[in-house]
This record gives structure tokens, sequence and C-alpha cells, in this order.
């Protein structure tokens, strides 16, 4: 998807999503047609080992990525922004089950009617993604003030030479001591 947005990635990106998307399928798929994970008889076990597979083999490489363009360490990249969504994928694999269950039964017509049940799960995904983002602006607005107040009450804790002026931001210019 992101390859057709307004701000077009490079193309080493755009290799790297293509063949990263090509080895969790195909990742995805050994795990599901694994013939041990289906002598178990008819249980969930093969959707749930796949779409566990499918998460981690998506997830890692990309939270690698970024922990070498932001010098951060990977694991610690991984667990904050994707370790939560493991829920997400194991509904996603129920919903593709439930679908692909009702084509048999009932031909794809119908098996259609999923889909907004599908549109609320990425819905619900979206709005929780931006309730994330605005905790993060808060949290780190919170620091910053938090950061000048410990510098203003610093100051007042020192000999003045002189008053602080207000800045044109409003900020606390402190004078120098």
């Amino acid at each position: 998807m992101q390859c057709v947005h307004r701000d077009r990635p490079r193309v080493v990106q755009v290799a790297f999503n293509i063949g990263a998307s090509a080895l969790v399928i195909a990742a995805a798929y050994w795990m599901y047609h694994l013939t041990l994970l289906h002598k178990v008889g008819n249980t969930p076990l093969p959707l749930v080992a796949a779409a566990s597979i499918y998460f981690v083999a998506n997830t890692v490489p990309v939270a690698l990525v970024i922990s070498l363009t932001e010098h951060k360490p990977p694991r610690k990249i991984w667990s904050e922004c994707y370790f939560w969504t493991f829920p997400y994928y194991l509904v996603g694999a129920g919903v593709a089950a439930l679908v692909s269950r009702l084509n048999k039964i009932i031909g794809w017509e119908t098996a259609l009617a999923v889909l907004p049940v599908v549109y609320l799960i990425y819905r619900s995904y979206r709005l929780y993604l931006g309730k994330l983002e605005a905790e993060k602006y808060l949290a780190e607005q919170m620091a910053k003030l938090h950061l000048r107040t410990i510098e203003v009450l610093r100051w007042q804790s020192k000999p003045r030479t002189r008053p602080p002026t207000i800045t044109s931001n409003g900020y606390a210019s402190m004078p120098p001591r």
C-alpha cells in the first residue's frame, strides 16, 4: 500500500517490503500445511500456528530495520511497537477462516457479509493507534514541561543576579550566573 502513497518510498524500501512479504507468506503457508499440526484433528491449531509465524516473521524484520536506523534495541522497538498487535493477527486469521468456511457452505456472495466485521476490526485498530500517538505526544509534552519546571526551580534556588525574561515563545529565559 505504501508503494502508491503520495510520499513514495525508495526502491530499496519497496524491495524490502516485497521480499519480506514473500518470505512471511511462505513461512505462514509452510506452518499451516505442516502435516504434524493437522494430525491433531479438526482444531484451530494450524491456523493459530500460521498466524503466529506470520506475526513474528512480519514484525521482527521491520523492528530490526527500525532499530538500526534509530539506534535503539530491537527488542524494545518490537515490544513497544508491534507486540500488542498480536491479537489482531489472530482475529484476522479467524475472520479469514470464517470467510473460507462460509464460502464453502453458503457461497462467496454471502461470505462477503463478513466484510463489515473486517472493517470494524480495521477501524478499531486505527483508532487505537491514533489514541497511542496522542498519548505519546501528551507524554512528551508533559516531560518537556517537567524539565522546564525543574530548570526554573533550579534557577530559583541559586542567588539571583537578575530576573528571568519571558521570550516570544512564552518560555522564561534564564540569565547566566
